[in-house]
């Protein structure tokens, strides 16, 4: 049940189409399959998005970093529940993303930060 990044990673197709009509996926993609699905979408234009797929009751939420203002740290929450998807807006460059699962009543969980540079 570990993170998986990569450029183009095998079942993306299936993410994007969940996430109600995405553009193609670029730059990042965490996936957690306990815990839900955050990524990346487009490139300059790029819209951040949510998967819920650990259906569990927990909201997730990405947490992101744009280029066009990299010190504010933006948050999109899944709150849709079980298979449940959210994308942003379209904005600058997306270049540094993590998921996050709210627990109410507990410590809530966060991936490493994963990077695009490119």
């Amino acid at each position: 049940m570990g993170f998986t990044k990569s450029g183009v990673i095998a079942g993306v197709a299936l993410v994007a189409t969940l996430a109600t009509a995405a553009p193609a996926v670029a730059g990042i993609y965490i996936s957690r399959e306990d815990r839900g699905v955050a990524y990346v979408a487009g490139n300059k234009n790029a819209n951040a998005a949510t998967f819920d797929n650990s259906c569990d009751g927990q909201d997730v939420a990405a947490q992101y970093y744009r280029d066009a203002s990299p010190t504010t740290r933006r948050t999109l929450w899944n709150k849709t529940g079980c298979n449940g998807s959210n994308m942003s807006g379209a904005g600058s460059w997306i270049f540094q993303m993590r998921l996050q699962e709210q627990f109410v009543a507990g410590t809530d969980y966060y991936s490493a930060w994963y990077y695009d540079y490119s």
